[in-house]
């Protein structure tokens, strides 16, 4: 910074290949999870991989691939499997509105909480609602603006957090898988 009073207010926006190794990181786990529910919707029809990928890349939203998980498995589970895989609908619906709003949001610089010099990357996403994009921008909503707003670290968080659910879903599609075709793992027909 120099004695100049044109710079002496601009800070300088940080490198952009922290963001984007961040969001890429992000992608990435989220492709390893929509493996883990292919796999569980295979199982659960009981078909071909590529019919099963086929049905799941039409596009469903959050809500109806959990609603379709969870009618297949009143028909193919057991109440202990259909509550386990209730509890994993639900988190994957709660990690796809995140994952929506930081996928459709946008980049922008907000200044570094403890150095006013420096300034930090932070993914944003616009609710529909010009009322809580306003209480957001203001910081009136301290919860939306929460949920709306993502600094690297707590995208990083998210990783961590898709992570564990694509973990916690292999071992629900290992253990349905062992019980549907016991001795003999997915039959061959499915791949």
């Amino acid at each position: 910074m120099t004695d100049n009073p044109i710079n002496s207010w601009f800070v300088a926006p940080p490198p952009t290949d922290e963001r984007d190794i961040v969001l890429g990181q992000f992608m990435a786990e989220w492709a390893d999870l929509e493996t883990q529910l292919i796999l569980i919707l295979n199982i659960l029809i009981g078909t071909k991989l590529e019919i099963a990928y086929t049905i799941f890349k039409t596009g469903f939203q959050s809500n109806t691939l959990s609603e379709l998980f969870k009618a297949l498995g009143e028909i193919r589970l057991t109440k202990s499997e259909q509550q386990e895989l209730k509890s994993l609908c639900k988190r994957y619906t709660k990690a796809a509105t995140k994952r929506n709003r930081i996928v459709h949001g946008i980049w922008i610089t907000d200044a570094n909480p403890t150095d006013s010099t420096i300034s930090d990357w932070v993914r944003i996403c616009a609710p529909v609602s010009p009322g809580l994009q306003k209480q957001i921008h203001n910081k009136f909503n301290q919860k939306a603006y929460t949920n709306y707003r993502f600094t690297l670290k707590q995208i990083l968080t998210s990783c961590e957090d898709i992570k564990s659910l694509s973990r916690d879903m292999g071992h629900f599609s290992g253990a349905i898988m062992n019980r549907l075709y016991p001795g003999e793992g997915l039959p061959p027909e499915l791949f």
